[in-house]
Parts: structure tokens; C-alpha cells; sequence
């Protein structure tokens, strides 16, 4: 708990809640800011959401991680999903991207076009079918064609 005191007080008083002063405070307007993780409510400090986050000291708010990016609560910062993983905006976690899709250039989940396929989650790209062998978009194997097709 943060406190400050007067200049030959007695004793310390306790700053709102969670807010943070300076070793040596002698005032209450010493009592500025918000811990990283929190923002400015009702006179005191709250903790952010899950998705949101909060660097800077009186934030009135947490905005939202960006997309492909998560938090848990209280965080200062939003961390970048993990290669084959995907979130939107104000996202707590990160999913995989499921098999039948891959990762794509914006870091987002795309199914795989008709002709390829991917077998696991967080695949990077769609494999080809074989020759005389389809698939259909977001197919996670391939069909081997029928006797006398192709």
C-alpha cells in the first residue's frame, strides 16, 4: 500500500486504493498514478481485464490487445500469440489454428483451398494432394479418387 504523510505527522496515510507514491511523499497529490495494470475508477486504481491492458499512470481505461495479441488480467503489456495461434481483439488467450487451415501472412487462421490440406493444428502452410487424390477447402486429408478417375 502506498501512503504519504505531512511533515511532522505521526503518521501515514493510505493513498486511494492501489494507487502508488513515491518513497518520502509528504502530500496527498503525491498519491498520482496507477500501478502498470490498472486504471483510474471511482477515486481509485482497478485491475484491467483479461485482453486489455495498461502502461501508463492515470489511464482512465485499458484498451484492448490488438488482434493476435492476449493479456490475463492486470498486465501491463499484451503478448503476441505463438506461431500457429490466432486471437482477436481484447483476446485473454490465443487459439490454434485447427487442422484443414493455416497460419496466413496476417498472422490470422485460413482455411486451406480446394486441392490441399493440412493434418494438425498451428500448421504454417496446406499441402498439395498427390496425384489422383482431391479435397475440398478446409479439408484436413485428401480423398483418393475413385477406380478409373482421376
Amino acid at each position: 500500500v502506498s501512503t504519504q504523510s505531512t511533515w511532522g505527522s505521526s503518521s501515514c496515510n493510505s493513498c486511494s486504493a492501489n494507487a502508488v507514491s513515491p518513497a518520502g511523499s509528504t502530500s496527498a497529490s503525491d498519491c498520482d498514478g496507477c500501478p502498470e495494470g490498472y486504471f483510474y475508477f471511482n477515486g481509485g486504481c482497478s485491475q484491467c481485464a483479461a485482453g486489455t491492458y495498461s502502461n501508463q499512470g492515470f489511464p482512465t481505461s485499458c484498451p484492448d490487445c490488438s488482434r493476435n495479441t492476449y493479456s490475463p488480467i492486470g498486465s501491463s503489456n499484451c503478448t503476441a500469440c505463438s506461431t500457429g495461434e490466432t486471437s482477436l481483439s481484447g483476446s485473454s488467450a490465443c487459439d490454434a489454428c485447427p487442422a484443414g487451415s493455416y497460419v496466413d501472412t496476417n498472422g490470422g487462421c485460413s482455411f486451406c483451398h480446394a486441392g490441399r490440406y493440412s493434418s494438425s493444428a498451428k500448421s504454417t502452410t496446406c499441402v498439395k494432394c498427390t496425384a489422383n487424390s482431391y479435397s475440398v477447402g478446409g479439408a484436413s486429408t485428401c480423398t483418393s479418387c475413385s477406380e478409373g478417375l482421376s
